[in-house]
């Protein structure tokens, strides 16, 4: 059984104090596991460090973005001053330039020794708190793996097994497989086109499979882990006071250095040819810069326009990619340092904060709609 308590924002320090000497078992009993999870900026980092301050708990985070280093400001990493001492895990612990292949599995796999440690070797109280609900999922029930998921891990695995660096060899491949389904496709239209050939071969991929694994697949996970040691809350929010919120809080990371921060990014990662740091500048190209600004655009956009699942890939990093605040960035992202003074600058500069803005509450509604416990 799972202990579920839905938890207005306001009311965390009274949460804390009211369950300070209920929640926690006796000295026989095995310390409980609590998951603090809500939409983006609800407070599910403050609350999980005053739960970890109030019961002697370290906070284990399962954001998959949060996991990889760098994007501080755009990830909404906490600080190590709002940390207050309390450790946390799983934060910054893999660079975005190894292109190390991690999934919601693998997470799981390096998650659950960190609660066992916590738990039983520190007899510390282990709060997990993030906003990825699947990773969650993955943690705490033990049939993640028969769930709906299995789907995506499939396609995880024919990524990992099949190239797709050339656009017209996944054409050709679609078009041998499923030529109707091709021909509605144009071959340079690469996202579409590894779209569906993903799809094509997942569908081959269970067709191989035996098929009792095949029948009655539940669409939710239902073994917990931790039976009747589960402690999940979710951290609610009228929508208009989170609307605000959010949209505020795009304004901090912009004063706290945010567009700095994405060039970094790009620069580090070595995608500089795409970003405000491109061979345009080592190259000096002043004649055609206009044209060059276009390439650049459209060179980022295709890149952060990629929809996979994953949170790393080998080649361009999609899934650090496509946090919120790079893809709507993009077309300011490609000026260089003396075009981004104009006033088309400025007003690209204010639309990609509109649209963030945008984004981040619509991604709020999504992580609401979704949440499946």
């Amino acid at each position: 059984m799972f202990r579920v308590f839905i938890l207005a924002s306001s009311s965390r320090l009274l949460f804390c104090r009211m369950f300070q000497q209920s929640i926690l078992p006796s000295s026989s009993c095995q310390l409980p596991v609590i998951a603090v999870c809500g939409a983006t900026g609800t407070g599910k980092s403050k609350l999980a460090i005053s739960l970890a301050n109030v019961f002697n708990g370290e906070v284990i985070n399962f954001d998959a973005l949060q996991l990889y280093r760098g994007l501080t400001i755009a990830t909404n990493k906490v600080s190590p001053a709002e940390c207050l001492g309390i450790p946390h895990h799983l934060i910054d612990i893999f660079h975005p330039e190894n292109g190390q292949k991690y999934d919601v599995h693998a997470y799981r796999d390096i998650c659950l020794p960190v609660i066992e440690n916590v738990r039983n070797a520190k007899k510390k109280l282990a709060i997990l708190a993030g906003g990825t609900h699947y990773y969650l999922e993955a943690v705490l029930w033990k049939d993640f793996l028969a769930s709906k998921y299995t789907v995506s891990d499939t396609r995880d695995k024919i990524k990992r097994e099949i190239s797709f660096d050339d656009p017209k060899q996944c054409y050709d491949l679609l078009y041998k497989l499923r030529p109707n389904l091709a021909a509605h496709l144009h071959p340079n239209n690469v996202r579409k086109v590894k779209r569906a050939l993903l799809d094509v071969l997942s569908e081959s991929e269970g067709e191989s499979t035996d098929e009792n694994t095949k029948k009655d697949v539940p669409n939710r996970s239902v073994i917990p882990r931790y039976p009747g040691q589960s402690l999940i809350l979710w951290l609610d929010c009228a929508s208009d006071v989170l609307n605000t919120h959010l949209n505020k809080r795009v304004d901090m990371m912009l004063e706290s250095g945010l567009i700095s921060e994405l060039d970094s990014f790009l620069k580090e990662a070595k995608l500089a040819s795409m970003s405000s740091t491109s061979k345009c500048i080592e190259a000096e190209i002043t004649d055609n810069c206009d044209d060059n600004k276009q390439i650049r655009v459209e060179k980022l956009r295709n890149m952060f326009s990629e929809d996979l699942e994953t949170v790393s890939d080998p080649s361009v990093r999609r899934g650090v990619l496509q946090s919120i605040g790079f893809k709507e960035f993009s077309d300011y992202l490609a000026l260089l340092p003396n075009e981004r003074d104009s006033p088309e600058a400025k007003v690209l500069l204010n639309q990609a904060a509109e649209n963030v803005k945008s984004s981040t509450r619509q991604y709020a509604r999504r992580q609401v709609s979704r949440f499946i416990f």
